[in-house]
Formats: structure tokens, C-alpha cells, sequence
């Protein structure tokens, strides 16, 4: 009995072997075609504003350039991407509509790469939240979100040791004492420099960069002189205003600003090769909100990658309330900054306030004993002796 078992278990299994054979070959998962990859360079996908974006597609190997097609939505944009010269294909997208916009990248034989981008008004907001409606906007505004055009002007170092601010520079007429300046790397040029300022985010801002007058500058192909580095300068103060104010730069900074003879750390900064940057809402002293103070550095940062090309790494400096929107931002909003130098340094807002706060009531209680309750006020006989001298 248990013989005549085993021969049927034995013939069961076989009968199972040949219905279903497994080879190594057909286990193996089917092979996928290579795919193409759009990413955003400029800002994260979801985070972008003013209407466009410097987006790279990654093509697999094998696969021509000329035969991608990129489209946004049902509009065709591949005219704008070319094979830049660090290698990758890359274009500026502009016109992008408010909210949601796909971009999608296709070639024969290859599968193709898509990514969302979600589009954000120039004027803000793109993360802080509803906007105060009690605001006042500069004359020269075009709408009611204060947008106009960006200007720009020269400025340039002197050869006189003792003008450590940057001069106004006329390409048409050029100084005699315009100063050279060697790079951090190796690059030497005259210390001119091309401010920019505008308006985002209901306010201003400014970027500043050693700059060649002539010679032309894009994303993909920036002067040689700039070495992918970014310094966002604070201000200092905790405060709030209700209309543009001014982007601050030398304020605060952690020098000795205005001192004959001691250069500005920005100056120092832009005559290392760095590009500089600052907003008037990551001024603390006009603007206390941390949410704001991040969303005008992040989308400044973005237009400046937009406009003037990708960044190594951001540096943040600042002294009192610059410290303060520093640790903020950085701790709210990681990857805004890779660095900070913070002086003269405050964590927060808030315990900063409460000295503060302390600060004024013993001022108006050493001033004026009388408005207080009697056997309350110290009197003034005392004073020297509760003040530890």
C-alpha cells in the first residue's frame, strides 16, 4: 500500500513539472525600456512662482537630444532647451499658468518623464499663508501685488583703501580707480558689480554679482568669474511694516560697517566670486514673520538660479535679529541655507522679546519710583548698591 502511494505522489509531481515548466530565463522580470527624467533646477517642483522655471530633462544613453519633444500641458517648449555646455539639456520654461502645470518629455523608443510643477504668483504667496490686506504698495507699482520691472545698475570698488562702500560705475564713462579682485577661484577681474532690484512677494529685493559689462550672462553659461556661491545678508530689530521697505546689506552684518578702513563682509564676499542677496522681508526689523522671512529668501533664491545659474551652496549672515531669521529659517525650513554665520546672536524671537519686555519696565521703574506703590520702589539712595557698584 504504501509503495503503490509513492509511485502516485512520485507521477502527480511529475505531471506538474511538465504542464508547468520554470526556467532562470522566465523568471527573470520583463527588461523596461531606459526613461527620460525631467527635474526642476531653479526651486522644488511644488514651490515655483513668477511663471517659470529652469527645468533639466536627464536623457539615458544612447538617446539624441534632437529627438526629445518637451511640452507643457498641450504647448509645445522644446525650442527652449538645448544641450548646455556642462553636458545636460536644459531650458527655461516660461509662462507657466497659476496652479498646476505638467511638463512631459518624450522620445521614440525610451519611456517618457513627466513632473508636476505647481506655479505661484510673483506677488506671493507661496507657503505663508493668506496676505494682509492693509498694505500699501510702491508708486511705481504696475498691479496691486507691487510687481515691476526689475532695474539694474553698475557699482564698482575704489583703489582707495579708505572707500571700503562700493562707488556708482557708468560703463559709458568707466572711473579711473576701479579696483581689481581675484576669485576664490583664481579668477581675476576689475571689481565691478551689476546690482539688480525688484519686487516679489509685495517687496523688495536685491542681487548683486562681480559682473563684465558686455559680455552676457545666462543660466547655463554664467561670466567665469562668479563661482556658484550664494551670501544672503539680515538686518537686525523685530518688527512690522505695512509697505515696501529697503533689502538690507551692510546693516547688521556682523562687521564693523561704516568704519573707516573695515570693508563690509558682502563687499568681502562679492570680491571672493560670491553672488550676494538680500530682501527686504528677511529684514527682522521690518519683518518679524518667520514664514516670511523663508519664502522671500526662497523665492529670490530661485530667480537669481533662474536667471544666473545653480547654486554650490547658500550662507546666511547676520547679526541680532539677522541671527535670529537665520536659526528660524534654517530650523523651520531646512535647505533654505547650508550655512550660517550668525553674531552678535539671538535663537529666537520670542526670549529675546521677554529680555526686552524685562529691560523696559526696570527703565521706566528706575525713572520714575513715584508711579509705583509705596514700599514697592527702591529709593534712589539704593540704587547704587542694588546695581552691584
Amino acid at each position: 500500500m504504501r509503495a503503490r502511494l509513492m509511485v502516485f505522489l512520485l507521477a502527480l509531481v511529475a505531471s506538474l513539472l511538465v504542464a508547468s515548466p520554470v526556467s532562470a530565463e522566465s523568471a527573470k522580470p520583463p527588461k523596461k525600456h531606459p526613461k527620460l527624467v525631467v527635474e526642476v533646477l531653479s526651486n522644488r517642483a511644488d514651490l515655483i512662482s513668477g511663471g517659470d522655471a529652469l527645468v533639466a530633462v536627464r536623457l539615458p544613453r544612447g538617446v539624441q537630444a534632437r529627438s526629445v519633444r518637451v511640452t507643457v500641458g498641450k504647448r509645445v517648449v522644446t525650442h527652449r532647451f538645448a544641450v548646455r555646455r556642462d553636458g545636460r539639456f536644459v531650458g527655461l520654461i516660461r509662462g507657466l499658468k497659476p496652479g498646476r502645470n505638467v511638463v512631459r518629455a518624450t522620445a521614440a523608443g525610451v519611456r517618457p518623464g513627466r513632473i508636476r510643477i505647481v506655479n505661484h504668483a510673483e506677488g506671493g504667496p507661496v507657503f505663508s499663508g493668506p496676505q494682509t490686506q492693509h498694505y500699501r504698495c510702491q508708486a511705481t507699482a504696475r498691479d496691486a501685488q507691487c510687481n515691476e520691472p526689475a532695474r539694474y545698475d553698475f557699482l564698482y570698488r575704489s583703489t582707495d583703501p579708505t572707500a571700503t562702500e562700493l562707488k556708482p560705475y557708468d560703463p559709458a564713462h568707466p572711473p579711473t580707480d576701479v579696483a581689481t579682485t581675484t576669485t576664490d577661484q583664481g579668477v581675476k577681474v576689475p571689481f565691478v558689480v551689476r546690482r539688480e532690484q525688484g519686487f516679489q512677494d509685495r517687496d523688495r529685493y536685491t542681487i548683486l554679482t562681480l559682473f563684465r559689462p558686455g559680455q552676457g550672462w545666462k543660466a547655463w553659461k554664467p561670466q567665469q568669474q562668479w563661482n556658484h556661491k550664494l551670501l544672503v545678508t539680515h538686518g537686525g530689530g523685530c518688527g512690522a511694516s505695512y509697505a515696501p521697505g529697503e533689502p538690507p546689506l551692510s546693516d547688521y552684518s556682523g562687521t564693523f560697517d561704516g568704519f573707516p578702513g573695515i570693508t563690509p563682509s558682502y563687499v568681502t564676499a562679492l570680491g571672493s566670486g560670491f553672488a550676494v542677496l538680500s530682501t527686504a522681508l528677511d529684514n527682522t526689523g521690518h519683518n518679524c514673520s518667520v514664514a516670511l522671512n523663508a519664502e522671500s529668501v526662497l523665492m529670490a533664491k530661485e530667480r537669481l538660479v533662474e536667471r544666473y545659474g545653480t547654486l554650490r551652496y547658500t550662507i546666511g549672515t547676520g547679526c541680532s535679529g539677522g541671527s535670529i531669521a537665520q536659526h528660524t529659517v534654517a530650523n523651520a525650513y531646512p535647505g533654505i541655507y547650508q550655512g550660517l554665520v550668525t553674531t552678535c546672536s539671538y535663537p529666537d524671537t520670542f526670549t529675546a522679546g521677554a529680555q526686552f519686555a524685562d529691560y523696559h519696565l526696570l527703565r521706566l521703574y528706575f525713572e520714575d519710583p513715584s508711579r509705583w506703590a509705596p514700599g514697592v520702589a527702591w529709593l534712589p539712595t539704593r540704587w547704587r548698591r542694588s546695581r552691584g557698584t
